[in-house]
């Protein structure tokens, strides 16, 4: 996922800001943001209301969301371009990485504040839109042209043992292809996990025992590949399988399903509110994991 949180909507983020900062009433925040929200690409009332009650529970966001962060750095990789390389900078929402950013803006907050014990925290970010799984981001494939298995391999590589978990958040262009594609996505992830923990426990051997003790979040598909595409839902259903079967995983929702009550943004990049939502959701199904790991 890059993170093309203005596509929806140019400009939600700041009038968000404006709004949550407005001198109103909290009802009127609410009545104001699910306005904003309805005014994006593909909106739905019922998603636009629950994603600002949720941007509302998110105390203080308009006055830490907008600033660098303190501990929490970030670095874009997009390997397909050739300027792919970037500098760890604060997260911020002009940090750059993302377009103009991703979910990772508000999981450093999340997850920061989660920490018991304060430390700094480095999201190391690789993302290439349009891509499939097997194709451009499996190891079996890695000598084809546009493969991109050696941007995972070398960032791993680069962070000298520092990674602490694996983000997985991709999917849509398998729903949109051939049966098969999406009939195999189970296997393919398994086996891109797989090497993905390898190389993780490759560089810090003394920090996990085994590949499986590498944590690994699996961001789940929205609402737009789980109803408009003629595979969304077989590839939800894989990766939902695929956290089931591994017991140091964990799955995050996105909105997918029948009550769009409990919905997000059903653009098919999201749109910026439904991205800090997402981070949200990422830092604490992390730290889920590892509090887990912790109690065995």
């Amino acid at each position: 996922m890059e993170g093309n949180s203005n596509e929806a909507l140019e400009g939600l983020f700041d009038e968000m800001i404006k709004i949550l900062n407005s001198d109103v009433t909290k009802k009127k925040k609410m009545n104001s943001l699910i306005k904003l929200m309805n005014r994006a690409e593909d909106s739905n009332k019922d998603a636009s209301r629950n994603q600002a009650k949720l941007i509302l529970r998110m105390k203080n966001l308009q006055k830490y969301i907008v600033k660098d962060h303190k501990t929490a750095t970030c670095s874009f990789t997009e390997p397909n371009k050739e300027d792919f390389l970037s500098c760890e900078r604060p997260a911020s929402p002009t940090a750059g990485c993302g377009a103009p950013f991703g979910p990772e803006l508000m999981f450093s907050h999340t997850f920061s504040r989660l920490q018991k014990i304060k430390k700094k925290i480095g999201i190391v970010k690789v993302a290439v839109g349009g891509t499939t799984l097997y194709e451009n981001w499996s190891k079996s494939q890695q000598n084809s042209k546009n493969n991109y298995w050696w941007a995972l391999r070398d960032a791993v590589a680069a962070s000298k043992g520092s990674i602490e978990a694996f983000v997985w958040f991709q999917g849509e262009e398998e729903s949109l292809l051939e049966r098969q594609a999406s009939e195999k996505y189970l296997d393919r992830l398994t086996e891109l996990v797989k090497n993905v923990r390898t190389e993780i426990r490759k560089a810090a051997p003394s920090k996990f025992e085994t590949i499986g003790d590498v944590p690994v979040v699996i961001v789940e598909l929205g609402q737009w590949p789980y109803a408009d595409l003629p595979y969304g839902k077989a590839v939800i259903k894989a990766q939902q399988k695929f956290v089931k079967r591994d017991n140091n995983a964990i799955l995050v929702k996105t909105g997918a399903g029948d009550d769009r009550k409990k919905g997000l943004s059903e653009f098919y990049h999201f749109d910026a509110a439904a991205m800090l939502i997402i981070g949200d959701r990422i830092a604490k199904g992390l730290q889920a994991l590892l509090d887990q790991k912790k109690a065995e």
